[in-house]
């Protein structure tokens, strides 16, 4: 085997890459963590966490599935259409959350629905509990 002197390897100088690179977000393709609810049943001492769903024309009450800053996922007994302009409520603990929110996806899921829901001018102090709650998770509390 002939040795390979550096000089025979061609200069990297106009090397140019034949696509946009953007760099893996360790999240997946999330911002925001998820909190799972089996966490928060932890957490909380608790067996479920209802999440209560209202618009103009139904009001449900679903099972909380995760939740981040951003929004949560809810199993329901019925779909509910995509873009929907709904409130919901529900408590982590003793702290009521409130807030706005807008459907973005409605699916089969075991015997119901699972509906995410984007949050909407969910109040700063919320955000903040939250975004706690996911460093109890982290370090194991």
């Amino acid at each position: 085997m002939k040795k390979v002197n550096w000089d025979d390897i061609p200069s990297l100088e106009n090397l140019e890459v034949d696509w946009e690179y953007s760099p893996e977000n360790p999240l997946g393709k999330r911002a925001w963590v998820r909190i799972s609810n089996s966490v928060l049943y932890r957490l909380f001492e608790v067996k479920l966490i209802p999440v209560k769903i209202v618009s103009k024309t139904f009001s449900k009450t679903g099972k909380l599935l995760d939740i981040s800053p951003r929004g949560l996922a809810v199993v329901v007994d019925s779909k509910i259409e995509d873009d929907a302009h709904v409130n919901v409520g529900f408590f982590l603990g003793k702290r009521k959350v409130t807030s706005k929110a807008v459907v973005k996806n409605s699916s089969n899921f075991d015997n119901g629905f699972r509906v995410g829901i984007e949050f909407v001018e969910l109040k700063e102090d919320h955000v903040s509990y939250i975004t706690e709650l996911n460093a109890f998770k982290v370090h194991g509390h």
